[in-house]
């Protein structure tokens, strides 16, 4: 209600009251004064109780001209800055290093009036003097003896004073409670008055770069995103399917504000794909797509969203069989699916059985004979966190990655020869499958996408009479160099688990007529050679783990060389990272790093990092503790945030349990030059990183295992037999496991270590039969 006095209007509300004894004074109506943070700074003062009606009272909002006069703007701040502190607390240092624009800096005098200021706009209820007195008083407090260091201000607490913020937070602590009791029903109207406190606004919007407003600003925007969630999920359980708009509308009001947001663009766009209204389900992810770009160059929505976006994708092309013409169809043909047939690719699966020991209980137990064909759309998974329409009775993988494998297979048909890098091929099928990375133990997933890169990493077998015969028409090097590009791309992928065999079968097949059209001046030279490059590194790595020194030196050598044709700074850098790596000598190593120098501003910050890290390794080894450590600063520093977006994330092979993986070498390293440091304890503790801060599904088991011997080897340094001997046990079944004569050498070298320092101990012994 509005009401008209002299040049200004008034608003007032009414609001519940109750009555408080305040020592002497008595029958105290509360809240005196209702503070709105949220949105617009909003001060409601108790004036009067309503008459007939002593529980409710009558109050005034405070104009926003009068909150802009003279006396009350530094009065609004101080309000505030007390209304965000915990307990309403804060000191009168702090008050006026905060508030220094708006007074003498120490003018202790100076904040005390503008306090007083603050208690006349907060108390605006009639009363005798007394009574007013008292109020006055305890709506802002001085305390002499502050909870912190010394004297300052306190805002009342509630009931005298009602903040939005508490109230909000009081809402959403029932509201969870009430549904941890099994009551969603109760819990219900706390959410709904969360969700209307802190929908209203940012924070204190006028004081967004203040440091101060900070937590509390997040603290809000959480309860906002608690409350969304809370609000969608019981409105679906309570009402079902007539409470899926109100779901939506909940959802996109708040995503529309938060476009980077993912966790409530899922949510809405499954319940989009649920009413088949994919053009929206489109444009909402095409949108988020866009305001992630606009945070961070290149940056891509989560694994689990774009599974979700490819699922209505699929499920659109099976509701309108017709001509793609929207954004969400690109790429995604008629033809592709049924082009997908046994005759077309079953020459691509042909190659001997063989088997393939899990690594630990991640791995695959069998070979799959599965051959993808036309899959039927009807039978894709439901059950998946990211695809939750329906209920499967069982998850049809096989038929789901079939479906994957053609969405794959359309940028290689496709591919346009020169005109399109092979690496920017590579990139676009290296990001689709590291969706596909093993997250789970189900055998019948792990099995299918086995399979699918078994099926890309064999696609240039098709052409090979071709291309043995020289036979290779500018229409079918096209094809092949995209088949290349394909298979390399799946071979890297399968590295990092533990394929090292069926990898062996496949590069020999192709990588010979590759390297010919490597060696040879065409229009073809340099897309060759930039995935010759990568397939020597790729034998490099597979000799090394077969303790073939000599070939690895080699395959790497090879691999620089035709780097080096390719004209590519960032696989010139990665191959001389890997001629280097395994350096017994670390000055040799150092020179090689150094070669790479010149390049560093001309690659990828991935690589960047990678060739800084190696360096302050071999600098660590050579003691030269100063430059290590200004290395290992320099790679941590431009290391990536989302290392997955970066170009050179396929082949780079620094992963984070990479990142970690050096670190602790580093630490390791400078260790055996100044054991009185603390360089052990950190490398222990940057070691264990890779336990307790990665999943072990996204650590390459290789990776993964070099990092537990070297724990081993960290464990022995710091004499502690225990740890020793558990890693040491762990890292050699490991090893035998996977398959890696390279890790098992290095578990043998420090057993024999651990021998010297405990001769006798029968633990250390034991390992010996189990080498053997």
């Amino acid at each position: 209600m509005m009401e008209g006095r002299g040049t200004l209007a008034r608003t007032w509300q009414r609001y519940p009251l109750r009555f408080l004894d305040q020592g002497k004074v008595e029958g105290i109506p509360a809240p005196m004064a209702r503070i709105t943070t949220c949105g617009m700074v909003t001060i409601e003062v108790l004036t009067e109780v309503e008459p007939g009606d002593p529980s409710r009272g009558r109050y005034e909002v405070i104009p926003t001209q009068t909150l802009r006069g003279r006396g009350a703007v530094p009065a609004l701040t101080l309000l505030k800055l007390l209304a965000g502190r915990p307990h309403r607390f804060a000191t009168s240092d702090w008050l006026s290093e905060q508030m220094r624009g708006e007074m003498e800096v120490g003018a202790l005098v100076r904040l005390d009036t503008i306090a007083s200021y603050l208690r006349g706009l907060l108390c605006g209820l009639k009363a005798d003097q007394r009574q007013s007195d008292a109020l006055r008083v305890r709506v802002v407090e001085y305390l002499r003896n502050g909870r912190s260091s010394g004297p300052g201000y306190r805002l009342a607490p509630y009931p005298l004073i009602w903040v939005d913020t508490d109230a909000l937070a009081s809402h959403v602590e029932h509201g969870a409670l009430m549904e941890r009791m099994g009551e969603p029903t109760l819990a219900l109207p706390f959410w709904e008055q969360a969700y209307q406190l802190a929908s209203k606004g940012m924070y204190v919007p006028d004081e967004p770069s203040s440091e101060w407003a900070q937590d509390m600003r997040e603290q809000v925007e959480g309860y906002l995103r608690q409350s969304v969630h809370a609000l969608s999920r019981l409105t679906l359980a309570l009402h079902g399917e007539a409470g899926e708009e109100e779901a939506i509308r909940l959802l996109r009001t708040y995503w529309q504000g938060h476009k980077t947001d993912e966790d409530a663009l899922r949510p809405l766009m499954e319940l989009l794909g649920k009413q088949e209204r994919f053009g929206e389900a489109e444009q909402y992810y095409q949108q988020c797509v866009a305001a992630l770009d606009d945070v961070e160059s290149s940056r891509q929505p989560a694994s689990q969203t774009r599974d979700l976006y490819e699922f209505l994708r699929v499920k659109q092309l099976r509701r309108e069989p017709k001509p793609a013409s929207s954004a969400l169809l690109q790429g995604v043909h008629l033809n592709d699916l049924s082009d997908v047939s046994i005759p077309s690719l079953a020459h691509m699966v042909q190659f001997p059985k063989m088997e393939h020991p899990a690594f630990l209980e991640m791995g695959i137990r069998e070979q799959a004979s599965f051959v993808p064909s036309a899959p039927d759309v009807t039978l894709l998974p439901s059950a998946l966190v990211s695809m939750p329409f329906g209920e499967a009775k069982e998850r049809d993988w096989a038929t789901w990655f079939g479906l994957k494998l053609a969405l794959l297979l359309s940028p290689i048909e496709s591919y346009s020869g020169p005109s399109e890098s092979c690496l920017e091929l590579q990139d676009k099928l290296d990001r689709e499958l590291h969706t596909l990375h093993i997250d789970t133990n189900d055998e019948a997933y792990v099995r299918s996408r086995r399979q699918v890169l078994v099926t890309l990493a064999t696609l240039p077998t098709a052409l090979m009479s071709a291309a043995i015969t020289g036979q290779l028409t500018s229409g079918l090097a096209d094809v092949f160099l995209a088949r290349c590009a394909a298979s390399i791309t799946a071979c890297w992928h399968l590295l990092r688990g533990s394929e090292f065999s069926l990898i062996e079968e496949i590069l020999p097949t192709y990588l010979p007529p590759l390297a010919y059209l490597a060696q040879h001046p065409s229009k073809y030279q340099q897309m060759a050679a930039r995935l010759t490059t990568q397939g020597y590194r790729l034998k490099g790595i597979l000799a090394l783990h077969r303790k073939d020194f000599r070939g690895r030196d080699v395959y790497f050598q090879q691999a620089v060389h035709y780097s080096t044709i390719a004209q590519s700074p960032g696989l010139f850098v990665a191959a001389l990272i890997s001629f280097a790596y395994h350096k017994q000598e670390p000055t040799q190593a150092t020179q090689i790093y150094q070669q790479a120098l010149p390049h560093e501003h001309n690659v990828s910050p991935l690589q960047r990092s990678r060739l800084y890290a190696e360096l302050a390794v071999s600098y660590a080894q050579e003691k030269r503790e100063e430059e290590a450590l200004h290395s290992l600063d320099c790679a941590q520093e431009v290391y990536p945030e989302h290392p997955e977006n970066d170009p050179s994330f396929l082949y780079a092979e620094f992963h984070p349990s990479s990142m970690i993986l050096e670190k602790g070498r580093t630490y390791l390293a400078l260790t055996q030059h100044y054991p009185q440091k603390e360089y052990s304890r950190l490398a222990w503790k940057t070691f264990a990183g890779v336990e307790d801060g990665l999943s072990p599904f996204l650590v390459p088991p290789r990776i993964f295992l070099e990092i537990t011997n070297y724990q081993a080897e960290t464990a022995l340094v710091q004499r502690k037999l225990d740890v020793c001997s558990a890693y040491l046990e762990k890292g050699i079944r490991g090893a035998k496991v996977l398959g890696s004569e390279k890790r098992l050498e290095e578990a043998v070298r420090i057993q024999k270590r651990a021998q010297k320092v405990w001769p006798s101990e029968p633990r250390i012994e034991e390992l010996s039969d189990l080498l053997f």
